[in-house]
Order: C-alpha cells, then structure tokens, then sequence
C-alpha cells in the first residue's frame, strides 16, 4: 500500500530538480566586441597584454603577427567558491574581440571534485572592458 506524500518530501523535491535544472543550464556564451574608428596598432595590442597581466592572468600564448593572445587558467578569489579564469584575444582591425572565462570547483559527493564548464563572469568582464576602453579610447559595441 502506498502511503501518502508528507509535504517536506514535495518540497524536497522541487527544490533538487530545480538544482538539477540550474546545474544543467548552459548560457551561450558571447565575446566582447570594443571598437573604435582607427585600427589598433602594434603598441596598443602590448598594452592588451599588460592589462591582461595587471588583470591577474598568465599569457599562455601571444602572437604578436596574428595579434592573438590566450592566457592559461589561472586561481581567482571568488567568495566561497575556488575558481579559475582565462582569456581569448584578437585584435581584428579597429576591434578588439575577447571571451572572459571563469570555471568553479564543484565537490561531487561520489566523483570528488570537477571544474565546471567555462562560463561567463559578468561583473570581471566589466572591469577589464572599462579598463581597456579607458587606455585604447575603444568603445563597446
């Protein structure tokens, strides 16, 4: 015989599918586009470098024809959360295209700890735009 349902265990219940429905959803995510009217030079792709390692990141590649820059992930202060960034950078012209990156450590109660997929870290993004539209003079398109 089936006995009935106690609303603790309803509650219980929604409260895991919804952890299971965020933990699942995954946002597209969309590189910054800064621009500005004349091309960004050689000197100005340098100081993309600098701000990405005044911003904290290790360039893991720069190519420097291509005016290509990846950094490695590296650990970042996150409250209550060990987590990582990294960066993606082009310079295309007067455009400079770039995807912030940010993972957290999740402990799984079974499989130990997993990096999360990469996400986007909205707040860190808005900091590196203003500073770099403030040094190239580039503007968000």
């Amino acid at each position: 015989m089936l006995r009935p349902i106690r609303p603790i265990e309803i509650g219980l219940g929604a409260v895991l599918g919804l952890v299971l429905v965020q933990g699942c959803a995954v946002t597209e995510r969309q590189p910054v586009l800064l621009a500005r009217s004349e091309p960004i030079d050689e000197d100005e792709f340098e100081i993309v470098v600098d701000e990405v390692l005044d911003f904290g990141l290790r360039p893991l590649s720069v190519d420097r024809d291509e005016r290509l820059l990846e950094s490695d992930w590296v650990e970042v202060h996150e409250p209550g959360a060990a987590a990582q960034r990294r960066i993606l950078a082009r310079i295309e012209g007067a455009t400079l295209v770039f995807l912030l990156e940010t993972r957290l450590l999740q402990d799984h109660l079974f499989d130990g700890p997993e990096w999360t997929a990469a996400r986007v870290d909205h707040v860190a993004e808005r900091r590196l735009v203003d500073r770099l539209e403030l040094r190239l003079g580039l503007t968000e398109r």
